[in-house]
């Protein structure tokens, strides 16, 4: 049962990401907006596009087919990813201290990471 309520958790959560990749798809410019971001000219469009919308794609797609495959290793490459993502943060908190607009993505970032690695841990290897 617990397997299974895992899955569908880590399967909502793949779908959030793909969700926000296709908003740096649609519109990147706002998409950017809300996670601080500007883009400088058709340069920076695409690079919003294809860094963030291809970052987001590929773990969310990774995250998506393990919940169902029912395969822990696909979270293995979501896992790393948003380790290092999360790590990012803590040095931004370690340079310029706490400030409030640091502290929501951090969050998010530490619940997908539970999700995923609980759900790694909790469905089969096949």
């Amino acid at each position: 049962m617990i397997r299974m309520i895992l899955r569908a958790l880590a399967g909502a959560a793949a779908l959030f990401l793909l969700f926000v990749a296709v908003q740096f798809w649609i519109d990147p410019v706002a998409a950017a907006a809300k996670m601080g971001l500007t883009a400088h000219g058709a340069v920076g469009l695409a690079t919003l596009r294809a860094d963030n919308a291809g970052a987001f794609s590929v773990i969310g797609l990774l995250a998506l087919l393990g919940a169902i495959r029912d395969d822990g290793r696909l979270f293995l490459a979501p896992l790393v990813f948003l380790g290092f993502a999360l790590l990012g943060r803590i040095v931004t908190l370690a340079q310029l201290g706490v400030l409030p607009d640091l502290i929501p993505p951090m969050i998010v970032e530490a619940a997908l990471i539970a999700v995923f690695a609980a759900a790694r841990w909790t469905v089969r290897e096949s």
